[in-house]
C-alpha cells in the first residue's frame, strides 16, 4: 500500500478518528487543531501536529500545507472555519481536498469552492440506520452508491450446509459473497463456554455455509433482496 501524506484539520471526534486510522494505516498524518489541547493528545500518534488557526493562511503555508497529497476538512462546530479553511487550502492546490458538511447550505457552498469530496456523517448514518432497521434480517448496512450496497446478512435458510461454489452467488443472483462471520465455540480463561466471531476475509468455492454465519455480500439493491427471499 502507497503511504500518502494526509492533512486532517479539526481534531474532534471525527477528526481525530480519521488522523490517527490513516496514521496507523501508515500513512504521514499532519494532525491541525486551533486547540492545543487536542493536538497534544494526538501528537504522539501521528506524524506530525500543529496548534494552528486554519483561517490563517500565512500559517498554512509555514507549516508545508500545499505539499500534502489529501486535506481532509474535519471541522464541524464552526461553518465559517470550515469554509474559509477549504477556500484556502483549495487556493494551495493541494490534489485532492476532502470536507466535512454538516448542513445543505453548507454542501452548496462546498461544491462552489471546488472540494473533491463532502462528507455528511450526519446524513449517512442516518440513512445506514434507517435501511439498518427497515431491511429485515440484515445486520448492518452501507449504502455504495445509489442502489448498491454492502450489507451483512444472516445466512439465508436455503444456504445452510452448502459450499459457496455450489451456490455460485455471483452466477444465480448476480452478487458478491466477500466476507463470513462465523461463531466458533470456546472456552475463557476462566473457564466459561463461550463463542468467538472469526472472519473468513477471502470465502472460497469449496467454504460451507453454516447455521448462525453472517454474511457480507456486495449488489444491487434488487439482486440483494433476491438472495434474502432465496428467489
Amino acid at each position: 500500500m502507497t503511504s500518502r501524506r494526509v492533512a486532517v484539520i479539526g481534531l474532534g471526534q471525527f477528526g481525530f478518528k480519521v488522523a490517527t486510522t490513516l496514521s496507523q494505516k501508515g500513512n504521514e498524518v499532519i494532525a491541525l487543531d486551533i486547540d492545543p489541547e487536542k493536538v497534544d493528545d494526538i501528537k504522539d500518534l501521528v506524524f506530525q501536529a500543529y496548534t494552528v488557526d486554519s483561517t490563517d493562511e500565512k500559517a498554512l503555508w509555514a507549516i508545508g500545507l500545499d505539499k500534502v497529497d489529501i486535506a481532509i476538512i474535519a471541522i464541524g462546530d464552526n461553518i465559517q472555519a470550515n469554509l474559509l479553511t477549504s477556500a484556502l487550502v483549495k487556493n494551495m492546490k493541494v490534489d485532492k481536498i476532502l470536507a466535512r458538511s454538516v448542513t445543505n447550505v453548507q454542501q452548496q457552498i462546498l461544491k462552489y469552492i471546488g472540494v473533491d469530496e463532502i462528507i455528511n456523517i450526519e446524513e449517512q448514518m442516518g440513512i445506514n440506520i434507517a435501511n439498518t432497521i427497515a431491511t429485515i434480517d440484515v445486520e448492518k448496512y452501507l449504502e455504495i452508491s445509489p442502489g448498491h450496497s454492502l450489507i451483512e446478512i444472516s445466512a439465508p435458510p436455503f444456504c445452510i450446509g452448502k459450499k459457496i461454489g455450489e451456490i455460485n452467488f455471483r452466477k444465480n443472483y448476480n452478487i458478491n459473497v466477500i466476507a463470513i462471520k462465523s461463531k466458533i465455540p470456546s472456552v475463557s480463561e476462566m473457564g466459561e463456554s463461550i463463542f468467538e466471531e472469526v472472519i473468513n476475509e477471502v470465502p472460497g468455492a469449496d467454504d460451507v455455509i453454516n447455521d448462525n454465519d453472517i454474511l457480507m455480500i456486495i449488489g444491487s439493491d434488487e439482486n440483494i433482496n433476491n438472495i434474502k427471499k432465496g428467489d
